[in-house]
């Protein structure tokens, strides 16, 4: 039966899904492209057209980690299939667990561009942090040593004035 369901319709479209998926481009369906599963209150918005739609658990924590799988369209490919409603939904529950899965073991293994753009601003920051904290050290210390040398310039001073006028004694 699985195999039958997913050599058809269902199968195919729930292929063109999961490989959209992992292209990160958005995904087509008969209504054209959707841009997202995160509708405010459970709206379905395709192509302008608002309808209430109840999404099953697996749906919504698809929409919590924003995949983007049309769950309605893919447990509708498996009733055109010739599944029932109960198996069709029940498979389509199977499957989105399992992208979910996949993805969260993917995400968790590899870094995303946003992270890593976010991390390399944060470092940068940091650098920028530390050279201006090591300029600064390296400046009060440039002063200090400017003292210390002034100082015993005087030191000096004092006593070639001393040598020279017999003041100093052995």
């Amino acid at each position: 039966m699985w195999r039958q369901v997913m050599s058809g319709e269902a199968g195919n479209l729930l292929r063109r899904q999961v490989r959209s998926l992992r292209l990160g481009s958005p995904l087509q369906s008969k209504f054209g492209v959707l841009s997202s599963l995160r509708f405010p209150g459970g709206l379905d918005s395709v192509s302008g057209c608002q309808s209430k739609v109840g999404y099953s658990s697996s749906s919504k924590e698809a929409v919590e980690e924003g995949l983007l799988i049309d769950t309605l369209e893919v447990m509708r490919g498996f009733e055109r299939s010739g599944m029932k409603r109960a198996e069709a939904d029940e498979l389509t529950r199977h499957i989105t667990k399992l992208i979910l899965q996949t993805s969260n073991q993917f995400s968790a293994k590899f870094a995303s561009q946003a992270y890593l753009e976010k991390l390399s601003g944060q470092l940068g920051d940091e650098m920028k942090g530390f050279k201006s904290e090591i300029l600064k050290t390296q400046e009060l210390q440039l002063d200090s040593l400017q003292k210390e040398i002034e100082g015993a310039k005087d030191e000096l001073s004092k006593l070639r004035t001393e040598i020279r006028y017999g003041e100093w004694k052995t």
